[in-house]
């Protein structure tokens, strides 16, 4: 199975007071709420049924800053280093909300000052008003399946859903848009 990157955009407008800030093993983290996958919403022609929604599997779960590629495509973000040039935190307390596979993401604030220098600042100031995007990353059995979705079409349906990380992106939109109820909400 290759490693699918299917963008979910937010087009959130999370507030300062949104964005809880804690300490996790002796480093400072902020705690972001975020939808990383909805069962109803078409992603790049495929389909993720409410089965393969599993939150206990994301729990621990990089989250990077964008997607952690080689110039050559995607690549996984579970390697030494992969983790030290991509990763800005974790996921943790995943769970399913309906149709919604919910988490937090755990973003530790001097890796994220060190990879994504603003990023926290913006996070933490009125400038949080712009869009931030977030995309899932996994590797998954691609099933040939046909139908539609809210007025999408799909072609393929992704079982055996392994997650690999969740990326949060600059400037990009996404599959699963703030409209549908994905992203940092």
């Amino acid at each position: 199975s290759a490693l699918k990157g299917h963008s979910i955009a937010t087009k959130s407008r999370l507030s300062p007071s949104d964005v809880l800030q804690d300490v996790y093993e002796g480093k400072r983290v902020i705690k972001l709420p975020v939808v990383m996958a909805r069962s109803d919403v078409v992603m790049n022609g495929a389909l993720i049924p409410q089965d393969e929604l599993i939150p206990e599997s994301w729990d621990g779960v990089p989250v990077t800053w964008g997607h952690p590629n080689d110039g050559q495509g995607f690549i996984s973000a579970q390697t030494p280093q992969t983790l030290s040039e991509w990763s800005i935190g974790r996921i943790f307390n995943s769970r399913v909300d309906g149709q919604a596979l919910k988490a937090e993401a755990w973003i530790e604030v001097d890796r994220a000052m060190e990879i994504a220098p603003g990023f926290v600042e913006t996070l933490l100031t009125t400038k949080s008003e712009m869009p931030i995007d977030v995309s899932t990353g996994y590797f998954s059995r691609d099933e040939d399946a046909s139908g539609e979705v809210n007025g999408r079409p799909y072609t393929m349906l992704n079982r055996d859903v392994k997650p690999n990380h969740l990326a949060i992106l600059a400037e990009e939109d996404g599959a699963c848009s703030w409209a549908d109820g994905c992203g940092l909400r």
